[in-house]
């Protein structure tokens, strides 16, 4: 399935409604509610083009998943695994869709395993971090488009993953001080290449960082 084909409305049932509160409308529907400072909408349909208040959720940016890119059976957290295992991977057929066995190194660590489950493919820029960047605005072509980029795009333990979470550089670094320059430079690249906003402590960090780099 082509991700420019791809155009769907989403549909807030009435059980996701809340009842009125406190805080001005704006023009979508939506406000801050003073009580508990989150942000969220009354109405109960939107598009996903028309999004801008929308909070993160995954589904906003990959709605069916890890695709296959290049429609040879392999969605993308496997064509990962097939290309960054230490030894030949064994498929779970003959097709070679499936990756089962294999030998994964997470760059941020160093740490080796065996285990499939304990890795998965990652952004470099997290998509809850590049949506608070300015990617809620975002129609979701582009947003697809981002989520599936090869260069945003790294296999690491799920450990790790969720050690980083959604954190900007000044908030988390890899533990493994050799990949410290990789990490900033692709950091910053993604971040400029998708026009995504810094602020004055995440520019100062990676200024000062890759001055050593």
């Amino acid at each position: 399935m082509k991700i420019s084909g791809l155009i769907f409305l989403m549909i807030l049932s009435n059980s996701e409604l809340v009842h009125s509160h406190p805080g001005t409308l704006n023009q979508s529907g939506c406000h801050i509610d003073q009580s508990s400072k989150n942000f969220h909408c009354h109405r109960n349909t939107i598009t996903v083009d028309d999004n801008t208040y929308l909070p993160f959720k995954h589904s906003l940016y990959m709605p069916y998943g890890w695709l296959d890119r290049d429609y040879d059976c392999k969605n993308t957290e496997h064509e990962l695994l097939d290309h960054d295992s230490r030894v030949k991977v064994i498929f779970e057929s003959e097709k070679q869709c499936k990756v089962i066995e294999g030998e994964w190194q997470d760059p941020f660590t160093l740490n080796v395993t065996t285990n499939i489950n304990e890795m998965t493919a990652e952004h470099i820029v997290p998509l809850s971090h590049a949506h608070s960047a300015g990617g809620h605005s975002w129609p979701l072509v582009k947003r697809a488009r981002f989520s599936s980029d090869s260069v945003n795009l790294i296999l690491l333990s799920k450990t790790t993953a969720q050690n980083r979470g959604g954190s900007p550089p000044h908030k988390w670094m890899p533990p493994n001080l050799k990949a410290h320059c990789f990490y900033l430079r692709r950091w910053r690249h993604i971040k400029y290449k998708y026009k995504l906003k810094a602020d004055n402590a995440e520019k100062s960090f990676i200024d000062f960082k890759l001055k050593s780099c």
